[in-house]
């Protein structure tokens, strides 16, 4: 389960006023990070001093990744799966995305058997 529900980053520094529940932590990363981007992490810390840096830092990513999937193009498959208000057939994608989706719903579980 993510930090927040699928938002874009406008959504997201709105939110960081705020103080909600945060899910629990189960994989640590260490990140080199230019000196650009340490100064602007720096920034966000200073103009959001409730959030911790690591939890600034998990929410961009989350956002980030929910965003480079909605970016993944839509690839046409040839199983109709349902359709439009018009009546026209809508197609599985068996693009990226499908895959993506795929593979994360894995991880997922892995990481829940893990994590128990």
């Amino acid at each position: 389960m993510r930090p927040y529900p699928m938002m874009s980053i406008r959504e997201l520094v709105k939110v960081w006023g705020q103080l909600p529940e945060r899910e629990g932590t189960i994989k640590q990363l260490t990140v080199d990070l230019s000196v650009t981007d340490s100064a602007k992490l720096k920034a966000l810390c200073d103009l959001f001093p409730q959030r911790r840096e690591q939890d600034i830092v998990t929410d961009l990513l989350s956002v980030a990744l929910d965003e480079v999937a909605a970016v993944f193009p839509y690839q046409a498959g040839t199983q109709v799966t349902g359709h439009d208000e018009e009546g026209n057939p809508l197609y599985e994608d068996v693009g990226m995305t499908a895959r993506y989706l795929e593979l994360t719903k894995k991880y997922q579980q892995q990481f829940a058997k893990n994590h128990n």
